[in-house]
């Protein structure tokens, strides 16, 4: 009942300062601004996440609007993880409150979100890995492994030709261990 309480008093305003970063940026000593003026697309989501990894606060927030501000004061003193994200990336940031005053933030980290595309007989797999081990695997619709491999680098850019496979329903999984991302295929 508490926490629910907090949530609610989570009062979301829009910002009237002037924001040229693509993180949150601490103001007021109680709230964060995230800017939108780097993201592409219409809307990001805007997540607000405990030290314990539960999204406390959740946010669809339109880009036009440039920028946003999210009150924090009557949350709990402790780390919280403002986590803004669309179809391409995700940027977190972790922000530390203490009675009721941000007082700290980390440098954001950016994730990028594996892309899978299809067309034909192929599959088309995308992905800036930031150096961590990427694994690929196919399985089929009683999820036996169909394909599977590991790489190493920067990034994944595989196409996967499926034209020897029989017809039928398939899932491809992307994962490096910190983001993963699946797409049904029909075949």
């Amino acid at each position: 009942m508490n926490r629910l309480f907090l949530v609610l008093a989570l009062v979301v305003a829009f910002a009237t300062v002037q924001v040229n970063a693509a993180e949150p940026i601490i103001t007021d000593n109680n709230s964060v601004i995230v800017s939108l003026a780097s993201w592409k697309g219409e809307t990001v989501n805007v997540d607000i996440v405990d030290a314990y990894g539960t999204v406390i606060f959740s946010d669809n927030v339109a880009t036009i609007n440039g920028k946003k501000r999210y009150q924090l004061s009557q949350l709990p003193s402790g780390d919280y993880t403002i986590r803004t994200s669309n179809d391409l990336r995700i940027e977190a940031q972790v922000v530390t409150i203490q009675r009721g005053e941000v007082i700290e933030a980390t440098v954001p980290t950016t994730t990028y979100k594996p892309m899978i595309t299809t067309a034909a007989n192929t599959v088309d797999v995308n992905f800036l890995t930031g150096g961590k081990r990427t694994n690929v695997v196919f399985t089929d619709r009683n999820g036996e492994t169909v394909y599977t491999n590991s790489y190493e680098g920067n990034s994944v850019n595989k196409r996967f030709d499926l034209s020897s496979l029989p017809a039928g329903d398939y899932t491809v999984y992307v994962s490096n261990g910190q983001v993963s991302k699946s797409r049904r295929i029909v075949r």
